[in-house]
């Protein structure tokens, strides 16, 4: 049980800090997830690698704490999503992926929690876990449309930020440049 936690606790402390900001409560979900991983480990049934089952239960007990405090639902402005536009790909934007692509995963996370939470938490659900929209609805309580509308907006936002944190570098070369 110790080489289990020791393997696996800082990436599954991850999982729940990405979803869950508040760096207290992420850790009271973070023991609860393990105490569940450690309750149900004689379930798990080689179906997938380990990891994957143990994120699973990390992500659906921080989805749990999210639903519970209803932290969705609140955050939603009705008509900020009925104004939300799909986002179509620009090819201004192919910098900016490419500057995502020279970042470590603790920067990535960084630029996460610079977007509110309904962005980071159902980007993250969507981009980095890997759920689709139809998950991401049926364990949040919210329409396959919203989740599709704030991913769509998330996305918008963070290329907002990197655009701006690109303006910021090449001013800073400029100024150091003179």
């Amino acid at each position: 049980m110790t080489e289990l936690f020791n393997r696996y606790a800082y990436v599954l402390k991850t999982t729940c800090r990405r979803i869950v900001k508040d760096v207290d409560e992420s850790n009271d979900v973070f023991q609860e997830g393990f105490i569940a991983i450690f309750k149900h480990l004689e379930t798990f049934e080689y179906k997938s690698s380990l990891y994957s089952w143990m994120n699973r239960i990390m992500v659906n007990t921080a989805l749990s704490n999210i639903r519970k405090k209803n932290i969705i639902l609140t955050s939603l402005d009705i008509h900020e999503m009925d104004m939300i536009q799909d986002d179509p790909a620009n090819e201004q934007d192919e910098g900016v992926f490419d500057y995502l692509e020279n970042l470590d995963g603790k920067e990535i996370l960084e630029l996460l929690y610079l977007l509110p939470d309904k962005y980071r938490i159902i980007l993250g659900l969507f981009a980095i876990d890997g759920l689709k929209h139809s998950e991401i609805s049926e364990r949040l309580g919210i329409s396959v449309d919203l989740s599709k509308k704030i991913v769509s907006r998330a996305r918008i936002k963070l290329l907002e930020i990197v655009k701006a944190e690109q303006n910021e570098q090449r001013k800073i070369g400029y100024i150091a440049a003179k």
